[in-house]
């Protein structure tokens, strides 16, 4: 029993990380949910859109601040599957995030001279660029001309 609850507190561990900042003098609390090796590239993409965005903090009171408007920001990133919202009292603004699942990197060669570019194929069909160019995710690799050709193809649509 006590192994049991071992595994499941670490299970927890993994599967969530919380970031804590304040802007304009209130606490922003960032969860990023179910993430695998992403977890950190996208706490770092949200945690600096909400930055860029500190006007919707500023000389305001946590029921003041739109959530709407922070869901709006936090959405614009690709790698967001979906993003709660919340006010906690007394003054915290708590947003979680469960990102996009990667199942695969494919090696993208735009053209014969220059280097491959790794990108990630989500859960969900789409191919993004990762936020961070040293990043790499624990998935397979796939390369040739089968892969890239559809993933270029998609790009332009």
């Amino acid at each position: 029993m006590a192994a049991f609850l071992v595994g499941l507190i670490a299970l927890g561990a993994v599967a969530t990380q919380t970031t804590l900042f304040i802007v304009e003098n209130i606490p922003v609390e960032v969860q990023i949910v179910n993430s695998g090796s992403i977890e950190h590239i996208l706490q770092q993409a949200v945690s600096a859109r909400i930055l860029k965005n500190e006007k919707l903090f500023k000389n305001k009171r946590i029921w003041a601040v739109s959530l709407s408007k922070v869901h709006d920001i936090v959405v614009s990133e690709p790698w967001v599957q979906s993003v709660r919202i919340s006010r906690r009292l007394p003054n915290i603004v708590n947003i979680v995030v469960e990102p996009k699942r990667a199942v695969a990197m494919l090696l993208v060669e735009k053209a014969k001279r220059t280097n491959p570019e790794l990108r990630a194929l989500t859960a969900d069909g789409s191919v993004l660029k990762l936020p961070n160019s040293t990043a790499a995710l624990d998935v397979p690799i796939a390369r040739g001309t089968m892969f890239t050709a559809e993933t270029e193809a998609g790009n332009e649509a």
